[in-house]
């Protein structure tokens, strides 16, 4: 249990991490409850090179969305969006990682080589 929690620190470490606050400040404990969170994302894909947040403040909604959490997720050589609003920054940071769970196991569910994935277009019919 504890290599396997140092080596997913290790993963952590050597990614690319960015968190910045939009119209709202990202304070030390908002960014180690991001990076606590975003912790889970390593679990299903090791290949993670960097992950960026944006957290947003629009006045402009009502309470029930008024934090807007969006960032991307570079794997590879493909990039997940995803974004997420809720009446709390902290949840829509959660949102926001769920998307992203959702998002790398669809990634390890698909092929990964480009014969694969052109065997597969041919065999789909066409609409």
């Amino acid at each position: 249990m504890f290599q396997h929690n140092r080596r997913l620190m290790n993963l952590m470490e050597a990614t690319n991490f960015v968190i910045r606050g939009i119209q709202l400040e990202v304070t030390d404990v908002l960014r180690d409850s991001a990076i606590n969170r975003t912790s889970r994302l390593f679990l299903h894909n090791q290949r993670i090179t960097s992950i960026h947040m944006d957290l947003q403040l629009d006045h402009t909604r009502g309470a029930a969305e008024r934090f807007l959490a969006k960032g991307h997720i570079q794997v590879g050589r493909h990039n997940l969006a995803a974004s997420a609003r809720s009446e709390n920054i902290y949840k829509a940071v959660d949102l926001l990682v769920d998307a992203f769970d959702a998002l790398l196991r669809g990634q390890v569910d698909r092929p990964q080589n480009s014969a694969e994935t052109a065997g597969l277009e041919e065999a789909l019919p066409s609409s």
